[in-house]
């Protein structure tokens, strides 16, 4: 199988600094003109399917990969992003500022897998439930065909640490900027890495390498 693994393009809270979740945000300008070229970046690869979040930043970004390749998307329920609870909406500096609400985050990154934040849900929840059924599923039914997956940052750290057999504590740090596409290439119980960014010469320090896929140096990863 070739996963082909998008996050959508960028949003006005992603250039607030503010975690969205579940918040059904919208594209910014920057992020429509992102998932344009996103689909221009991969419009040699050859996806049976497309498959997206429900969630209107998703939606529309793979609404416009799927018009580059005349497919339908198809809509997943199981590829929203997780439920922040009462941390959606808030700024990372917010969360910085010493009340009970930051607390709280600090105290959530002891455990990142699974701490469950108030009315909201933990990574742990969100994987065995929904993404680690989600991605059974792509192994067996493309096994030898390309799927194009565009979801979120949360959503896409667990899909690719699933398929690169990475522990919790390993997936749960792994961090995918808006312009950035990840390629897995999964044969026999083994995945490949690799990616592309738009409008980048060379990868940013702290991109997961294929010499040392368990070593992500995420920074700021929510």
């Amino acid at each position: 199988m070739r996963l082909v693994l998008v996050r959508h393009g960028l949003t006005g809270w992603n250039i607030e600094g503010r975690i969205q979740g579940r918040t059904d945000t919208s594209l910014a300008p920057r992020g429509l003109e992102q998932a344009g070229k996103i689909a221009e970046m991969i419009s040699r690869e050859k996806p049976s399917r497309i498959f997206s979040s429900t969630l209107s930043r998703a939606l529309k970004t793979s609404e416009l990969i799927g018009e580059k390749f005349g497919l339908a998307v198809e809509k997943r329920d199981e590829l929203v992003e997780i439920n922040y609870g009462i941390f959606e909406g808030k700024t990372f500096a917010e969360l910085g500022s010493g009340d009970g609400l930051s607390r709280a985050w600090a105290e959530r990154k002891k455990d990142k897998y699974r701490f469950k934040p108030q009315n909201g849900e933990s990574f742990q929840e969100m994987n065995e439930d929904r993404i680690q059924p989600f991605v059974h599923e792509l192994l067996h039914k493309f096994e030898d065909k390309t799927a194009i997956v565009v979801a979120h940052s949360g959503t896409n750290r667990l899909i690719a640490g699933n398929c690169l057999g990475l522990p919790p504590e390993k997936m749960v740090d792994i961090w995918q900027p808006n312009e950035v596409v990840y390629f897995l290439e999964c044969r026999f119980g083994h995945c490949d890495y690799s990616h592309q960014a738009i409008g980048w010469k060379k990868p940013k320090i702290g991109y997961l390498t294929v010499n040392d896929a368990k070593a992500w140096g995420a920074r700021n990863s929510p």
